[in-house]
């Protein structure tokens, strides 16, 4: 139940600054070009409680999803067109500011975050993008795309599309945003370099794409929680065998943890070695399994880049991330990703907020960053009632040099409640089958 209510607690730290955020930009804006702001809430639905400050009524509604702008005029056509404080009577660049301010507010919340996290620095846990377990066959009987292309085991990824890869997880997300795709990889082999073309696989029960590759990992702990550490394990100690299993890799560990847990053990034998030898340990299976209480392999950098170069880094990671968000989004249209797979809810961003925050204030803030910047993406979409549906009728205005017909405005509005309504049945659907079945 705690672990519920934290996951309540961080989705609302995570989520509402974002979107209080964003409709302060779209209010900012408003007020600034001279259009009256009649509303300001946070949250849909009945109106829960506020203030009103000047012309403009600041409320929480009651269902926590969102929020909205109310602007005088905006869905009033007519002589209400005529006064000068509604939206209607502005110019079609005034409107066109007002849509874009909220998506932008998003990004300059992102680059602020970042910015505050490198000028801070922090330390980062990475793995070096060297291969240490090729996949020969997929479940399909045919090779796996890795070994159709010729890569093997200590095969050093040097660069991804012509892309430098300095990390396993930056080659892992080079594979997803290819899912569909091909591309060439770059490897260091025996001193020599090597350029091979891949073609993913697309995972039908993960909606991406794998090439079937996997780090090498010495099974040597990193970091590990007061819990883990209670039963004796050390950082620094490395994992020779468990439960009688000799372990030469990471893989080696994940096998021996599956059978463990395929057992039903409740306990496991440990045999680590450590500065002062050998010592034989026994811990519960459960405290491998997420990848959170133990964590093992990998380096830790420490990351701290200076005032000019730290903006510069923010400024990669916010392009980057925007870069792979619309990407991502390209290819769940297309259907290269599997949209079931990869559409998340509020209960995942519950889920995955309560995770994250376990692994520290850094963490958290860069999740809270890379959600503005899909928040900002998203409200980008071509359909009503977001920004990009609002865009979307405006620069169909702007073209015509006349408004919109009502009728088709209404038609537009209804097909994108529609689509968002459906969207949303089956990102809750998806959540509550990954998560609880």
């Amino acid at each position: 139940m705690s672990t519920i209510l934290e996951s309540i607690l961080y989705f609302i730290l995570a989520f509402f600054p974002v979107v209080l955020i964003h409709e302060a930009g779209h209010m900012l804006a408003a007020k600034l070009l001279g259009i009256e702001v009649k509303r300001f809430s946070v949250g849909f639905g009945k109106r829960l409680f506020g203030a009103r400050r000047g012309e403009t009524d600041y409320c929480v509604s009651m269902i926590p999803l969102g929020g909205y702008v109310r602007l005088a005029g905006d869905d009033q056509p007519g002589p209400l067109r005529e006064q000068r404080h509604h939206l209607l009577a502005h110019p079609r660049l005034h409107r066109l500011l007002v849509y874009v301010a909220g998506p932008l507010a998003n990004l300059i919340l992102a680059l602020i975050i970042y910015c505050g996290v490198y000028w801070a620095g922090f330390e980062e846990l990475y793995y070096e993008p060297v291969i240490g377990r090729v996949v020969e066959e997929l479940p399909e009987g045919q090779a796996s795309p890795a070994a159709a292309a010729g890569l093997r085991a200590g095969d050093r990824v040097l660069t991804l599309d012509g892309e430098p890869v300095e990390s396993w997880s930056e080659l892992t997300q080079g594979v997803i945003m290819n899912t569909g795709g091909e591309f060439d990889l770059t490897v260091e082999r025996g001193g020599e370099e090597l350029t091979l073309t891949v073609t993913p696989y697309s995972n039908p029960e993960l909606g991406y794409g794998q090439i079937g590759v996997g780090p090498r990992i010495e099974p040597v702990i990193t970091r590990l929680t007061d819990e883990a550490a209670a039963t004796g394990l050390r950082p620094s100690d490395r994992i020779v065998a468990f439960n009688g299993s000799e372990i030469g890799e990471l893989g080696d560990l994940q096998g021996a943890l599956a059978a463990a847990v395929e057992d039903g053990a409740e306990e496991v034998e440990l045999m680590v070695r450590g500065d002062d030898g050998e010592r034989e340990l026994t811990a519960p299976p459960a405290l491998f399994s997420n990848g959170e209480q133990v964590i093992i392999g990998g380096s830790v950098r420490r990351i701290e880049p200076g005032l000019l170069a730290g903006v510069g880094l923010a400024a990669d990671e916010t392009y980057a991330q925007l870069e792979n968000t619309y990407g991502g989004l390209e290819l769940m249209i297309t259907g290269a990703l599997g949209v079931k797979e990869n559409l998340a809810s509020v209960i995942s961003i519950a889920y995955v907020s309560g995770r994250i925050a376990q692994q520290g204030l850094t963490a958290f803030l860069r999740f809270v960053a890379g959600l503005s910047v899909i928040l900002a993406i998203f409200n980008l979409l071509p359909i009503f009632p977001l920004d990009g549906g609002h865009l979307a009728l405006l620069l169909t205005e702007m073209i015509r040099r006349r408004p919109v017909p009502p009728l088709v405005q209404r038609g537009f509005a209804y097909l994108g409640i529609l689509l968002i309504g459906g969207l949303f049945i089956l990102a809750i659907y998806s959540d509550i089958s990954r998560l609880f079945f």
